[in-house]
């Protein structure tokens, strides 16, 4: 079952262009507590776990292991709030 959540929804009425990285992990993710969430190519979550940023590539990759999950949901575990979508590689 899907989780919802509402929550307050902060615009940048400035923003050129979102930031897209590669095979990084963002230096201010990486020294954050995180809450993941796997979900299916439908948008239902299907696992979910907390990590610390520094461990974020091997988390990635454990749960990019299942063909189910296609993408995954970072959120700053302790105010909650959406920090990254992580996509599979393509």
């Amino acid at each position: 079952m899907p989780c919802r959540q509402s929550h307050t929804i902060f615009l940048r009425e400035a923003l050129a262009r979102r930031a897209r990285c590669a095979d990084e992990v963002r230096s201010q993710l990486s020294i954050r507590l995180l809450s993941v969430c796997g979900y299916d190519p439908v948008g239902d979550m299907i696992t979910a776990d907390g990590v610390q940023g520094s461990a974020l590539t091997k988390f990635v990759d454990r749960f990019f292991a299942d063909p189910n999950v296609a993408y995954l949901d970072a959120r700053n575990a302790q105010p909650g709030c959406f920090a990254e979508r992580i996509d599979r590689r393509v």
